[in-house]
């Protein structure tokens, strides 16, 4: 085969590739001008590439509506394999690269604060000692921003609460976690120990602001189990958050996994909350049709570990069913329950797998990303 052919061939392949990608934002984003944003091209260029593939079918894959365009039935049909066709395509091309020695190359990483204040620096500092032709970049925010940065492929993935499923994005469960009342030291509670918040004096709180998905989630569980609060203030920055617990009567509710490192430290009393038990799920999420490098991989299986070693950790302070007993008990008399009592046994309620029956769990709700 001569090089002219080769050069034609290479070129077909390409405006072909071209096409799908095109088209692929435009199914997800659910506009040619976002798709033509998300694709560096123009909104004419997007609308000229879906006529053509519409011509070459014989079928509309879009109907068009006033400010937006929704997928046909040969619309969806086609998506699945065109998501196909792009996986498998960059599949290749990170197994071609394998044959190269070691990791290099560079990806981008989205996180919460829940999994970058715990999780993510022996995990990176791993990464960087074991690759160092490799890079990670590391952009922590909130879920609605970065689902849809993982959504537009340029994120490799990303770690969030989980969320109903979207076009355009592998999920699973990544790690579940219980949430956690925290307060300064001297609040007179005792560290450790399992608390009922409906027993608890009216609280001064410090929340996520209402679009957060957490928020919506505490919301409902202080609603729907007699918690007396006083005062609510709104914040959205973890640290924020923490330093002022950590300097006032203000307390807060977090997910376990980001209070571990707090555990054995002088600067917080931790409370897991029981009765019924609060947790968080939080789910992997990546782009449908891009799938992970291997950079990406190493770094995630890291991340894993790490939340796995961290999860042991909170696993192997005492806890559990006795502790809940002895506040029923201690409320049934209402008398205050003794903090040596409540300490002989408290573990198994910080292991998000734990599942006795004697604690109904509630679940976090499920996120829409904006």
């Amino acid at each position: 085969m001569t090089r002219l052919k080769l050069a034609s061939i290479a070129e077909t392949m390409t405006e072909s590739l071209r096409q799908i990608r095109l088209f692929v934002a435009a199914y997800e984003e659910g506009s040619f001008t976002a798709a033509a944003n998300r694709e560096n091209a123009t909104q004419s260029g997007v609308s000229q590439h879906i006529h053509k593939l519409e011509a070459h079918f014989g079928a509309e894959l879009f109907s068009r509506e006033t400010g937006a365009i929704r997928p046909t039935p040969a619309g969806d049909l086609y998506y699945r394999y065109c998501v196909e066709i792009l996986r498998v395509h960059q599949a290749s091309s990170n197994e071609m690269k394998r044959f190269g020695s070691g990791l290099s190359g560079e990806v981008i990483v989205g996180l919460m604060p829940t999994m970058t204040r715990s999780v993510l620096g022996p995990a990176l500092a791993t990464f960087a000692a074991e690759n160092p032709n490799a890079q990670v970049r590391i952009v922590e925010g909130f879920s609605a921003g970065l689902t849809e940065r993982v959504r537009a492929a340029e994120y490799a993935f990303a770690v969030v609460p989980a969320l109903q499923g979207a076009p355009g994005l592998n999920t699973r469960l990544f790690h579940s976690t219980p949430e956690v009342l925290v307060s300064r030291r001297s609040s007179g509670r005792v560290h450790m120990t399992p608390v009922r918040l409906k027993d608890l004096g009216p609280l001064d709180l410090l929340l996520p602001s209402p679009p957060n998905t957490r928020r919506r989630t505490l919301d409902t569980y202080l609603a729907s189990h007699g918690v007396r609060v006083r005062k609510v203030l709104e914040i959205d920055s973890m640290f924020g958050a923490l330093d002022l617990v950590a300097n006032t009567d203000w307390v807060s509710i977090f997910p376990g996994i980001m209070m571990a490192s707090d555990i054995d430290r002088d600067l917080f009393t931790i409370n897991v909350i029981v009765e019924p038990q609060l947790n968080l799920d939080l789910v992997l999420i990546e782009p449908m049709r891009q799938p992970m490098g291997p950079v990406a991989e190493t770094f995630l299986k890291l991340l894993e570990d790490q939340t796995a070693r961290i999860s042991v950790r909170l696993a192997q302070i005492p806890a559990g069913e006795r502790a809940i007993g002895q506040i029923r008990a201690a409320h049934r008399a209402d008398r205050p329950m003794r903090g040596g009592e409540a300490g002989l046994d408290r573990g198994r309620l910080l292991n998000s797998s734990a599942g006795s029956g004697t604690t109904r769990q509630v679940k976090t709700r499920t996120e829409t990303p904006a």
